[in-house]
């Protein structure tokens, strides 16, 4: 009796999973530089938007707004009346730098502007951002470095 059944080698399927291992592998590289990009994006704009809160709020409540930095804590705050109004803590792969302005020189004042215009640097993972703020009505952007 002949038989023409031939089936796979123990080789030959130990090969076929190596390729799809190696394909597996590469794909996961790839998914996780996104992650990272949004994970700052987010972060960016999550400290953006806290700004114009802190804006905001200065010129509802007719106060002045600080917005505190406390990098060794991980953390930033809004105060007023020195009470902190809102907390949000932030990644350990964030960090502040001192340009023109430092981490304590951030100050809406009741009409919505900063009380001193300049530049603080934020590392956020392996990329630089500069947040300049202009004098007068209080506007901000960021820039990468």
């Amino acid at each position: 009796m002949i038989s023409n059944e031939r089936g796979y080698t123990l080789i030959e399927l130990l090969v076929v999973l190596m390729i799809i291992s190696i394909i597996g592998s590469i794909t996961l590289i790839y998914i996780q530089s996104p992650y990272s990009s949004f994970e700052s994006n987010h972060t960016i704009s999550q400290f953006e938007n806290d700004l114009y809160y802190a804006q905001q709020l200065a010129i509802s409540n007719g106060i002045p707004a600080y917005f505190y930095i406390n990098s060794s804590r991980n953390f930033y705050a809004i105060r007023q009346d020195n009470q902190n109004v809102f907390e949000q803590s932030f990644n350990a792969n964030v960090s502040f730098e001192r340009g023109s302005l430092d981490v304590y020189d951030i100050k809406f004042l009741a009409n919505g502007n900063i009380s001193k215009s300049g530049t603080l640097f934020m590392n956020v993972g392996t990329k630089s951002y500069a947040i300049v703020f202009l004098i007068g009505k209080g506007r901000f952007y960021f820039e990468e470095r």
